[in-house]
């Protein structure tokens, strides 16, 4: 399966048979392409495979307010009242992700995982948000 990235140019995902998907967190319920690393981003256990979809889940509920906060800055402004709202969830998620990888390096375990990939794809914008 190939992803399309925001420029349009194809890149290669974890998934087979010739589809295209972009979002982490349908990516990770693709079978793994182990010719392609794919297996790597899944976890090392069964456990690791299970918490790196939970966070999937948390980062689509609450690292969305980095997101939203964003949008806000650089493109539209919001409804200060609204910003008010989104920009505390968001510090707050921001600040769970620190507590987290305080003595680890990833989220979950050791290695990188789909979930260190999910969260990252709206975090590496934190400073456009002014956080």
């Amino acid at each position: 399966m190939r992803l399309v990235s925001a420029i349009r140019r194809p890149m290669r995902s974890l998934c087979p048979a010739g589809g295209r998907v972009a979002r982490a967190s349908a990516i990770f319920h693709c079978p793994s392409e182990p010719e392609a690393g794919g297996e790597h981003f899944e976890g090392r256990t069964e456990q690791q495979c299970w918490q790196a979809r939970e966070w999937l889940s948390w980062e689509a509920d609450h690292i969305i307010y980095v997101a939203k906060v964003r949008h806000s800055a650089r493109f539209r402004a919001s409804h200060p009242e609204t910003i008010a709202e989104f920009r505390p969830r968001a510090e707050a998620a921001l600040s769970f992700v620190d507590k987290t990888v305080k003595d680890q390096p990833f989220l979950v375990g050791d290695n990188c995982t789909i979930a260190d990939i999910g969260c990252w794809g709206r975090m590496v914008f934190m400073s456009e948000g002014r956080f």
